[in-house]
């Protein structure tokens, strides 16, 4: 079933014994009838394209406004909301019965990583992600050239809102996630260098350099804003950047995201396996290396003197 864009109001009864597994509701939706949904119990997946609650209008003056999505759907197990929007479902009336199946998603990109942000929520990273957050840099040598160090914050972790932080996973996939969740410990992200923003925004301020997250000329990791120099950088919704103090310090232009020397998050419970890697060898100008001559090095993150 395929709604028009501009559909505004579902009323009583209009996917009644309806044989779909899944349904997408338009963002201009902003009233649905408690028994729209009426014994729909092939109904597994419902995705609402609005972050504000449709509301929820009684059938009948006897009707109960929690029964939207209830016990007629008996096959319901995940209820999609837009990014950042978990908390304002988990709220009103006929949608806060169903807290525990609102989830969320956030596409991976074709390298494997994306930046995150959530304003008003927490995040749980899924199963099959690592999450980071840059603690420092270190200048490797060169005024444009150096190295990020990060924390690394394991599945099943929950990151505080208003974290800037960096996901890894399946490159090009669309990853599900809980967001809002209570009664959690969340992640210590003291002296994480990312910040993030929930709408696209400019962002700027004297003292400090501005770095996107994205694959450059020195692999995966922290480049100036093209035609910004370091001055400024725009960030789209729910998107984070790594802002740099330059006090006492001359950042460098590019900085690598050295994600296998990251450091964990003092979770006990979460065991890392090394596994046998191929070196990463960089000039000092920062361009990638595959047989490198007699001359000084940045062999994966470090400086080292080559003599063949």
């Amino acid at each position: 079933i395929k709604l028009p864009q501009t559909l505004q109001e579902i009323g009583n009864c209009v996917f009644q014994e309806a044989l779909v597994k899944t349904l997408e509701i338009p963002y201009n939706v902003h009233s649905i009838s408690t028994i729209a949904f009426y014994k729909m119990k092939k109904l597994e997946e419902i995705e609402f394209k609005n972050p504000v609650p449709a509301t929820i209008t009684l059938s009948s003056p006897s009707d109960n406004i929690n029964s939207l999505l209830n016990s007629e759907n008996d096959n319901l197990h995940t209820i999609y909301v837009p990014i950042d929007a978990t908390v304002a479902y988990k709220v009103p009336a006929g949608w806060s019965q169903h807290a525990s199946k609102f989830r969320e998603k956030v596409k991976i990109g074709p390298h494997g990583y994306t930046s995150f942000y959530l304003e008003n929520e927490n995040f749980e990273v899924p199963a099959g992600c690592t999450a980071y957050i840059i603690k420092s840099v270190t200048q490797e040598g060169t005024t444009n050239f150096g190295r990020t160090t990060e924390q690394v914050i394991p599945a099943g972790s929950v990151i505080p809102k208003q974290t800037g932080f960096i996901l890894k996973g399946t490159a090009g996939s669309t990853v599900t996630y809980r967001a809002n969740l209570t009664g959690v410990t969340e992640v210590n992200v003291t002296g994480n260098l990312l910040v993030g923003t929930a709408t696209e925004q400019e962002i700027s301020g004297a003292g400090y350099k501005y770095y996107l997250f994205g694959h450059g000329a020195v692999g995966q990791g922290f480049y100036y804003q093209t035609g910004r120099d370091g001055s400024s950088m725009k960030l789209g919704a729910h998107r984070a950047g790594l802002k740099l103090s330059t006090s006492g310090f001359a950042p460098a232009k590019e900085l690598i995201f050295n994600f296998e020397g990251a450091t964990t998050n003092g979770i006990s419970t979460v065991e890392q396996t090394a596994e046998p890697r191929t070196d990463v060898i960089y000039d000092l100008q920062g361009r990638r290396v595959k047989n490198p001559v007699n001359g000084i090095y940045i062999v994966n993150g470090k400086k080292v003197v080559i003599s063949k």
